[in-house]
């Protein structure tokens, strides 16, 4: 995690060493894999938090109001279409599950 400023006054060390340790301090960002490692490791009200900020700089990208497109629409239907024409064509979820999860398994 980033660490604050040092807690050194200036006149004690000097301007120079007092700039070094603030750039040394600010270099020490954890990155992008060293964040999503530490998501795990949070609470359910952190994880919140997490995702409100993610939405906060998002915007609107993640919001669609739940409405599909005439694309995803006729997707549906020809697919339910299909579906009426021949419904023992397909598998039950409990076995499309099973074999999901087969595949999973090590």
């Amino acid at each position: 995690m980033r660490r604050k400023d040092p807690d050194i006054s200036l006149p004690e060390i000097g301007n120079r060493r007092y700039a070094e340790l603030i750039l040394e301090s600010y270099n020490n960002r954890m990155s992008k894999a060293e964040i999503i490692a530490e998501l795990p490791k949070l609470k359910p009200e952190e994880l919140a938090e997490v995702q409100a900020k993610l939405d906060e700089l998002a915007g609107e990208v993640w919001r669609d109001d739940g409405e599909l497109t005439d694309a995803d629409k006729a997707t549906l239907d020809a697919t339910l279409a299909k579906y009426g024409k021949n419904p023992d064509a397909g598998s039950p979820w409990g076995q499309v599950k099973a074999r999901i999860q087969g595949k999973l398994s090590p």
